[in-house]
């Protein structure tokens, strides 16, 4: 009878050792606090109305302070162990909340927040994203009344910045946008409109051709360079070819183009000598519009007409006209014009020399970014004018290929590159055009202010 008596009493006390009165904690309503646990098996909660508990993923417990009043949380650990936390939940420290308040939400646009009472009010126009954070906030601040507004104004100020065609203003509680966009922006707009029903959109979709930008590279080309591109020269004839050369080597009509690493051979080759780059425009044009470059100078001739004598001037060089169009499949079919004036000192009347001209066309077929080549347009004989006419070599890029020596002993050529590209509003090549404008815009104005400031 002893023994039994003796092995209840030891498992009475064992049973008792296995709870653990933990802390006590004081919360206020609205306030969270976490415990550290691991292999939580089950909580209990004396007052489920004054706390909420949620197991999270780390194994710690969450406990959320809903209303004031006491209660008691019990926590049975997979180990046997079971701990009691006693909670005293006190009335909102309302003060504090603001404060906690204001470092969430306090940087959030158009955000009004103030303490009335016991009470914190939030009040303005904010955007839609600020509104759904807000929510949240008022589900752990009880004594938080959210008297906000949501406007798409914030929001699709953001939205349609990067669309610089299009203009952004307030109209009572609606946002209008207005201006010519691409169909491709008006889609995305037209998807913006589901999501914001005060968005008025007085945009209107253009159907205006694509850009065509093209990159000119004029240079004065070794022979084994240009060999080694596949470009091929007359070597029994003087007279201008104008040959467009592209992989397919076809005379008047050209499919393709040079790609791949033709810019890094045309960059090495004028690093180590074997070519000189005359110069480097751009051209720009619309699809079916044309673009044009002239490279050459004029000379004054005089023309006597009923008895009186006027001055007119003559132009010679190198005149190239590009018409490009883009198809539906973005492939570029360009028509290219090609037109060399030089001196022709057989029919000089008075000193003043003729002047010889030649034209040729053709067509290149190819896609955006794809090079082709322009050579055999110089007649060799115009570097042996310069000495009889010396404004010869003061005409630009002409003037240098006139003075080369390669160029005099048959070394080297003219050879101009064409690289075309389709250009839209959004491309990264527009975008990077536009951002060089606007810092050759920002250093022109920073520069005049600076001159303005000195003449005051």
């Amino acid at each position: 009878m002893k023994i039994i008596s003796k092995i209840s009493l030891a498992l009475i006390m064992a049973s008792l050792s296995a709870v653990t009165q933990a802390d006590n904690f004081r919360l206020f309503v609205g306030q969270m606090k976490t415990l550290p646990f691991s292999e939580i098996e089950r909580v209990a909660v004396g007052n489920a109305g004054l706390v909420s508990t949620s197991i999270m993923d780390n194994g710690e417990l969450l406990i959320l302070a809903e209303k004031a009043g006491d209660t008691e949380i019990q926590i049975w650990l997979k180990s046997g162990q079971n701990i009691i936390h006693k909670f005293y939940i006190i009335p909102a420290n309302t003060a504090r909340n603001v404060a906690e308040v204001r470092s969430i939400v306090g940087r959030v646009r158009g955000l009004s927040i103030r303490q009335v009472g016991s009470n914190i009010i939030l009040k303005g126009a904010i955007s839609h994203r600020a509104s759904s954070m807000l929510k949240k906030v008022t589900k752990v601040y009880t004594n938080v009344l959210d008297l906000t507004s949501a406007t798409a104004s914030n929001d699709l100020h953001k939205v349609f910045k990067k669309m610089r065609q299009v203009k952004v203003r307030s109209a009572g509680d609606k946002l209008v946008i207005s201006g010519n966009v691409s169909e491709k922006d008006k889609a995305y707009i037209n998807a913006v409109k589901d999501s914001y029903p005060e968005l008025v959109d007085l945009t209107v979709s253009t159907t205006a051709p694509p850009m065509v930008y093209m990159k000119v590279q004029i240079t004065e080309l070794g022979n084994k360079t240009s060999e080694s591109l596949g470009i091929k020269w007359d070597v029994t004839s003087d007279a201008p070819a104008g040959r467009f050369t592209t992989l397919s080597h076809l005379k008047n009509s050209i499919t393709g183009g040079l790609t791949g690493n033709i810019n890094a051979t045309i960059t090495a080759a004028i690093n180590n000598g074997s070519a000189l780059l005359l110069a480097s425009p751009t051209l720009s044009a619309l699809s079916g519009s044309e673009a044009e470059f002239f490279a050459g100078g004029s000379f004054p001739i005089k023309v006597v007409q009923d008895g009186e004598t006027s001055i007119e001037f003559k132009e010679y060089g190198i005149s190239l006209k590009i018409k490009p169009l883009v198809d539906a499949n973005n492939r570029i079919s360009a028509s290219v014009e090609t037109e060399l004036s030089d001196i022709d000192a057989s029919v000089a009347v008075d000193g003043v020399p003729g002047l010889l001209s030649r034209k040729t066309n053709t067509h290149v077929s190819l896609m955006t970014g794809q090079t082709f080549a322009l050579s055999g347009l110089v007649n060799r004989n115009m570097s042996r004018d310069v000495a009889r006419f010396p404004f010869l070599s003061k005409v630009p890029i002409l003037g240098a290929l006139f003075k080369s020596k390669n160029f005099i002993n048959n070394k080297s050529n003219l050879v101009i590159f064409i690289t075309p590209y389709i250009v839209t509003p959004e491309s990264d090549l527009n975008q990077k055009q536009l951002l060089v404008a606007e810092r050759m815009q920002a250093k022109f104005l920073d520069s005049a202010v600076f001159n303005l400031e000195i003449l005051e």
